[in-house]
């Protein structure tokens, strides 16, 4: 748990993984600090989401780029090919998958979102490292720890076929850069 009851209380041997809040960030109000420790935690994940959302829908909306499962289906019925600049390799692996919709290229029964792949929200959504790093008096490995629950976030959506690593590392760094600009207005 690394959170676990400890946010206020002293480092305790009893509770070596619990992080503890930057009291010189988030200024204590009282003995006792649920509602500026874990409500402020879930305030500022609930901010952070609705500050990049709109940012990020608007550049996936103006960039526009089709899903992995779309172009997987076009190459599948033959709509995209090797005269299109598809790989002979590349086509003939995404034709011997035996697809039967385009949703089936994803791992989601209902296939992908209906907006646009790039950038990724989740991705852009999951800047937790950034700003808990702020926060938090983290450990270097619980810092780690945050960063790799961030990446996995993002890198789950390639694995589950519904975007290209390189909407996740854009979706990263664009709410990464969010954060970094936006935060210190909010604290």
């Amino acid at each position: 748990q690394m959170f676990g009851g400890a946010l206020d209380k002293p480092y305790s041997p009893n509770c070596p993984n619990c992080a503890l809040i930057n009291r010189d960030i988030i200024r204590p109000q009282s003995l006792t600090e649920f509602i500026r420790g874990a409500v402020m935690l879930s305030d500022i994940n609930t901010w952070a989401f609705g500050v990049i959302g709109p940012l990020n829908f608007s550049v996936k909306w103006f960039v526009g780029r089709a899903r992995p499962e779309e172009i997987a289906w076009e190459i599948h019925t033959n709509r995209l090919n090797v005269e299109d600049g598809v790989p002979l390799a590349l086509a003939n692996k995404i034709r011997g998958l035996g697809l039967t919709s385009m949703q089936s290229f994803t791992a989601y029964p209902e296939g992908s979102p209906d907006h646009p792949s790039w950038p990724a929200m989740h991705s852009a959504s999951s800047a937790a490292s950034l700003w808990m790093a702020v926060v938090m008096n983290l450990t270097t490995e619980q810092w780690c720890e945050v960063k790799a629950v961030d990446y996995a976030i993002s890198f789950a959506r390639t694995v589950a076929g519904v975007h290209y690593p390189s909407d996740n590392i854009a979706g990263l760094n664009i709410g990464q850069e969010i954060m970094a600009t936006r935060l210190p207005g909010f604290l």
